[in-house]
């Protein structure tokens, strides 16, 4: 007999602003693992679905990455109720090393995003 995690699918995105800044969502998180303009109030001009995962090999969750690109604010992040969220721009050789830090989640999709937008080599 196998214990299989259900669940829905989610998107991870890369988000991107012309000037080499990435748009991340700090957050606390309970565990290791909205839209964009919803939660830090960027508008991206482009998005690409760069990978599809599952979220382990006993899981039917999917997993997407995105690539948003000219990511630009045009609006303050809405957040619901009870919802802590601070919205921060990095750039992005030291979003490189966040990621290679190991203290983020979600960071298969981080890697995948930065390949696809050609900031690391495959």
């Amino acid at each position: 007999m196998w214990d299989i995690l259900v669940g829905g699918a989610t998107v991870a995105i890369v988000a991107l602003t012309d000037d080499e800044q990435v748009v991340l969502a700090r957050q606390y998180r309970p565990g290791p693992g909205r839209v964009l303009l919803e939660e830090a109030g960027y508008e991206a001009a482009t998005l690409e679905v760069v990978m599809r995962t599952f979220l382990a090999s006993y899981a039917s969750h999917r997993r997407h990455a995105v690539l948003a690109r000219g990511c630009r604010k045009v609006a303050e992040p809405r957040l619901d109720d009870g919802e802590f969220i601070e919205t921060v721009l990095m750039p992005i050789g030291a979003f490189v090393q966040h990621v290679l830090s190991g203290q983020m989640t979600d960071t298969d999709l981080a890697f995948a995003g930065l390949v696809a937008a050609g900031y690391l080599k495959p």
